[in-house]
Order: structure tokens, then C-alpha cells, then sequence
């Protein structure tokens, strides 16, 4: 009589244990790569959010930037984001920069991070500014400049 060995097993069970380790490695990727689309997407809209509360009146004015800003600090919580007025001249330089010397008003999330590595979503719209100034109204085109990124 013959006895009987776990050996003899061995060669169906690797099979099944490569194909079990390839669809979990396999299942794990495609999760992965969802939740970065995801993650996008909503960076994307939330740049989209940011930039419509401003953009909203049509012609931005010192008061409605205020307000925008103000609505946009209470509301944005998905997404730390910056936003900033720039004169089409500076547009280059802000954009290799970010610096504050090269803005004319800005607005930023509360309690916001600095934003690092590739997961910063940034954009730029026209928008008219009006200004007042000795009695007359003046309106000029800046860009309307929106940085969002993921918090956590």
C-alpha cells in the first residue's frame, strides 16, 4: 500500500497560488489607479468652484473680491486653494514664482499648507477688474490665477 504525500500536491498549488497573487497585485492597481483619477477629478472641480466665485459678477470689483473670497474661504473645505490677481504682463513670472510681489490681491484657504510635488492643480482666467480712480471708472483685464491642492 502507498502513502500518501503533501508533495504530490505541489504542482497544482502553485499554479493557483501565481494566478491568486497576479489578480490581487492586478485588482490593487486598478483601485490605485481609480482613487488618482479620483483625485483629480475633484481638483479639478474644485479649481473649477474656486475660480466661479470669483468669476461670478462679471466684473470684479475690490468689494467682490472680498465677499468672493470670503464665501470661498467658508465653503472650500474639500481642497486647500490659492487664488490671485495678476496683471497679464506678470502672468509669466507669478507662475515660475508664486511670489506675492507680483500679485495685486489674493486669497487663500484657511489654515492652508504649502502646496508640494505634482498633485498641485493650477489655472488661469481673464476677468475684468474695475477700479475707481479720481472719479473715473476704470476697467482692465488681469488673470485670475487658481491653485488647488489635495489635503491630507
Amino acid at each position: 500500500m502507498r502513502g500518501y504525500s503533501a508533495l504530490e500536491d505541489v504542482p497544482m498549488v502553485i499554479p493557483i497560488a501565481l494566478a491568486l497573487i497576479l489578480f490581487f497585485s492586478s485588482l490593487t492597481w486598478a483601485i490605485n489607479t481609480v482613487n488618482s483619477v479620483n483625485r483629480r477629478v475633484d481638483t479639478t472641480v474644485a479649481t473649477i468652484r474656486v475660480a466661479d466665485a470669483f468669476a461670478q459678477w462679471g466684473v470684479l470689483t475690490g468689494d467682490t473680491w472680498d465677499l468672493s473670497c470670503k464665501v470661498i474661504r467658508d465653503q472650500e473645505k474639500s481642497v486647500y486653494f490659492s487664488a490671485h490677481l495678476v496683471k497679464p504682463d506678470d502672468l509669466e513670472d507669478f507662475l515660475n514664482s508664486f511670489s506675492d510681489r507680483f500679485d495685486l490681491k489674493s486669497c487663500e484657504s484657511v489654515a492652508s499648507r504649502k502646496p508640494g510635488g505634482s498633485s498641485v492643480y493650477v489655472r488661469f482666467f481673464p476677468v475684468t477688474y474695475q477700479e475707481l480712480k479720481k472719479g473715473v471708472v476704470e476697467n482692465k483685464v488681469y488673470f485670475l490665477v487658481v491653485r488647488t491642492w489635495p489635503k491630507g
